[in-house]
């Protein structure tokens, strides 16, 4: 059997500057992934860090700001507060002031003097 070669193959349509600068870019191509693979595997376990820590940290800020209004807090009731009167059935609706007599309050203070005491 005889074969005769082909004159018209594909290595022969290339030049050969083609086929080094291919190696030559595939060689650089492979080191520089090798190169830059601890950057890229850097830059993805930082993502994955930070995708983990995301709910740690809102879960951490939540029971932080639970924790720091606790319920065993003193209302704090003023003198003005007191001085209004309001329709508690309606409390979007507009409130009204009476003025205040310092007079009332005076005696309203002794009231609770004299009940405090007995």
């Amino acid at each position: 059997m005889d074969y005769q070669s082909n004159a018209t193959s594909v290595r022969s349509l290339i030049s050969r500057r083609i086929q080094v600068a291919f190696v030559a870019g595939l060689l650089l191509g492979i080191m520089l992934g090798w190169l830059f693979s601890g950057v890229v595997s850097a830059v993805m376990r930082f993502g994955l860090l930070v995708v983990l820590l995301i709910p740690l940290i809102l879960a951490l800020l939540f029971w932080w700001r639970v924790r720091r209004t606790s319920a065993n807090e003193p209302t704090v009731i003023t003198w003005n507060s007191l001085g209004s009167t309001r329709n508690l059935d309606d409390l979007f609706g507009p409130t009204t002031q009476r003025p205040v007599d310092p007079d009332e309050i005076v005696i309203e203070l002794e009231e609770l003097k004299r009940d405090r005491r007995s």
